[in-house]
């Protein structure tokens, strides 16, 4: 079983009552079952779960700590879409899970980019560090293409650059 744990804070503009009618509107898409009473609402999902509840005081969504099923055919999704598609009403909105279904949610839905940048002094000394005999072949590819990057990225001294 996989611990979810969220909370927030609601923008100024919205109420608890859009968050309900999102939630519901989400649920009717899917297929999904929900229960609303006056200050909570809570959604039923077609896997094992403690319960995906919502519940407000004021415009703070309180904390929530819940387990749920990871499955194979990833039923589960559907629960960090519903909390994904419920982030932009929050001026402040943590999720976080054991598994890290969350993390990998966001990550697909916003890819990061790294930039590459001149390796210091220090980190260009830790390359002769890298044990390329203990690995498995395709981490011995992957890492003799992080040196070629590495060693190409390697900032050079100016006595260096002016012996070319």
């Amino acid at each position: 079983m996989n611990t979810l744990r969220y909370d927030g804070t609601l923008y100024k503009k919205y109420k608890m009552e859009t968050v309900f009618e999102v939630i519901t509107q989400f649920a009717a898409a899917n297929c999904l079952t929900v229960e609303i009473d006056q200050n909570y609402i809570e959604v039923f999902f077609p896997l094992e779960s403690e319960g995906i509840f919502f519940r407000f005081e004021g415009s703070t969504l309180l904390p929530v700590t819940t387990k749920h099923d990871v499955l194979e055919n990833r039923s589960e999704r559907l629960i960090y879409e519903l909390l994904h598609h419920l982030k932009k009403y929050f001026s402040r909105f943590d999720v976080d899970d054991d598994y890290g279904i969350w993390a990998n949610l966001l990550y697909e839905k916003y890819p990061t980019h790294i930039p590459l940048r001149e390796l210091t002094k220090e980190e260009g000394a830790l390359l002769h560090y890298i044990d390329y005999e203990g690995c498995t072949d395709s981490f011995q590819v992957l890492f003799g293409i992080i040196s070629l990057y590495i060693g190409h990225l390697t900032p050079q001294t100016s006595h260096e650059k002016s012996k070319r």
